[in-house]
């Protein structure tokens, strides 16, 4: 396996506890996890039966000015140092647009999974919405990744569900990677991965 280091914020609460020693059981390195007392680790919980029920205990306030220049002192300490550097921006508050542009221009790669779009990704290597999350204002799946893509000067995958993905770049015609069929016991088009 590769070498993981994993860089954000957790509170001061069972769940941050356990989020270290989990990393810790897995051989991923957290020191770089921000500890802030005024925040909750987030946690998801899902109940599946006939339906999916989700419970979630989370904030998606702003960080802190004092936490987000510390995280960015950890990004242009880590980043540099990185092959590659996955953001995950699920919009709880942490990836701001000075957190993601420092991480984009302190690494070699970037690959972004948003919740928002928008000009915070410009320069990462890839970026990669749900077709949901493309600010289509109108337009066509189409012309809204088109759009991004020129907004961004990024690679963009966008994910289309049981559709399969759609490759987009700037120069370069278009490219429809299809779905392969495989027999689940949920459907995992209705959920992200993390809800199963």
């Amino acid at each position: 396996g590769d070498d993981c280091t994993l860089l954000g914020i957790i509170g001061n609460d069972e769940a941050g506890r356990r989020v270290s020693y989990l990393c810790a059981k897995a051989g991923i390195r957290s020191g770089y996890l921000e500890l802030v007392f005024s925040r909750p680790t987030t946690v998801k919980t899902r109940l599946i039966y006939e339906d999916r029920i989700r419970f979630d205990h989370e904030t998606s306030d702003l960080i802190e000015n004092w936490c987000e220049d510390r995280l960015i002192e950890k990004i242009e300490n880590l980043c540099p140092k990185a092959d590659a550097v996955l953001i995950s921006d699920y919009a709880k508050g942490v990836c701001t647009e000075k957190v993601v542009q420092a991480i984009i221009k302190n690494s070699k790669m970037s690959f972004v999974d948003p919740k928002t779009s928008g000009k915070k990704y410009k320069g990462a290597t890839l970026i990669k919405p749900n077709i949901s999350e493309l600010p289509h204002n109108g337009l066509t799946t189409d012309e809204a990744a088109m759009e991004m893509v020129s907004l961004t000067d990024s690679i963009l995958l966008v994910t289309e569900g049981f559709a399969g993905a759609t490759v987009f770049q700037k120069d370069a015609p278009t490219h429809h990677i299809p779905a392969k069929s495989v027999d689940l016991r949920y459907d995992r088009g209705a959920c992200g991965c993390g809800d199963i």
